[in-house]
């Protein structure tokens, strides 16, 4: 099925960082795997890695070959284009229509645009921000000198969202800890935790203040009416798969904590697959996004998509790429994208399992519709 006129929505995304400098080797595939840089010769060699190089190839229509790709970005740099014209080309004949960007990554020493910016580099592109609650707590609790005055400021922060351009609340406590968050906020323990920071390196190292953060951002999502997305399966280095299992949030789902908010679960939960798929059937207020599965996981994307949708409700299934740094990220994760759920849903006609109608507009829904209607945008 050919999917290349249908639009997208890419519901997860980072900004891309200043330029400086044509990409090498190593910055074209720093986005396509979790390997270190140390690492990045061997992760080359990755089937994964290949298939997105061969994506680029075929965008910048250079032989596959790695070296071939790299000189092709550069020379699309350095030439009349620029960065910037590269990127409206790849966002426009990626038909990429909106981006929800989470502009919490990459660190500000990373030297990332800030969203006007990133705004006038995507031309017609729509950019929405999804706010990462950590980053607004760290800085707060290094201004603030009470548990009130910091709760209080955090509040403020959470109120108006929309108004500010952010469509979604972000949470990335599966990485502080694990997912398995307590099933109802403990405000004194929070305060305690708060209290006792100069203790500590990191005022929210402490768990029972990130638990009691996201409560908060629980209660603002219901209130503000936006979703809050929640790291879930891979995607940072330093986190412990076994935490990630977006199933340790059951215990909460199931007090009715959530029931007013929408809760996404980011990554597909990679390789908590089913379990996310499983969540999104079982609680209404969950929706599952398989960004960075996308981009990074291309040669198994069918799988992961099959497993979704035959376990989760298809218009609570988003598209997301994660993508950073470089334009032709979100390239690689449209692309790799569009042909995989093609194949997908071709399998799927041919044994009737789906009509032809109704796998086209399960298309659309995937990869726009769907992030509109939950997002508002």
């Amino acid at each position: 099925m050919d999917l290349s006129t249908l639009p997208i929505i890419d519901a997860h995304a980072h900004p891309l960082v200043v330029e400086g400098g044509a990409p090498d080797t190593a910055d074209l595939i720093r986005p396509l795997t979790e390997a270190r840089r140390e690492a990045q010769a061997e992760a080359a060699s990755c089937v994964s890695v290949g298939a997105a190089i061969r994506e680029l190839a075929g965008f910048f229509g250079v032989s596959s070959d790695v070296g071939a790709v790299v000189t092709a970005a550069r020379a699309a740099r350095e030439g009349d284009e620029g960065r910037a014209d590269l990127t409206r080309r790849i966002l426009a004949q990626a038909r990429i229509e909106a981006l929800v960007i989470d502009d919490g990554y990459p660190p500000a020493n990373a030297l990332p645009l800030d969203l006007p910016a990133m705004g006038e580099e995507c031309g017609d592109v729509a950019i929405h921000r999804a706010l990462r609650i950590e980053r607004v707590a760290e800085r707060l609790i290094a201004k603030e000198k009470t548990f009130d005055g910091f709760r209080h400021a955090l509040q403020k922060e959470l109120t108006g969202l929309r108004d500010r351009g952010i469509v979604s609340l972000k949470s990335i406590i599966g990485y502080r800890g694990g997912l398995e968050v307590e099933p109802r906020a403990d405000i004194d323990a929070a305060k305690t935790a708060f209290e006792d920071r100069p203790k500590r390196l990191d005022g929210l190292a402490a768990r029972p203040l990130l638990d009691w953060l996201f409560h908060e951002a629980l209660a603002a999502c219901a209130r503000e009416d936006v979703p809050l997305q929640i790291h879930a399966g891979f995607g940072d280095r330093d986190i412990d798969l076994r935490t990630a299992d977006p199933s340790a949030l059951k215990p909460l789902l199931d007090t009715g904590a959530a029931a007013d908010a929408r809760i996404v679960i980011l990554h597909a939960a990679y390789p908590h697959v089913a379990q996310a798929a499983w969540l999104a059937t079982v609680f209404e207020e969950v929706w599952v996004d398989f960004s960075l599965v996308t981009l990074q996981l291309g040669p198994i994307l069918e799988n992961v998509l099959q497993t979704l949708l035959a376990g989760a409700p298809a218009r609570k299934v988003v598209y997301g790429s994660d993508a950073s740094l470089l334009p032709e990220a979100f390239w690689v994760a449209a692309a790799q994208t569009r042909r995989a759920l093609g194949h997908v849903l071709d399998g799927w006609i041919d044994r009737g399992v789906l009509d032809r109608e109704a796998a086209r507009a399960l298309a659309e829904d995937l990869l726009a519709g769907n992030a509109r209607r939950l997002y508002g945008i």
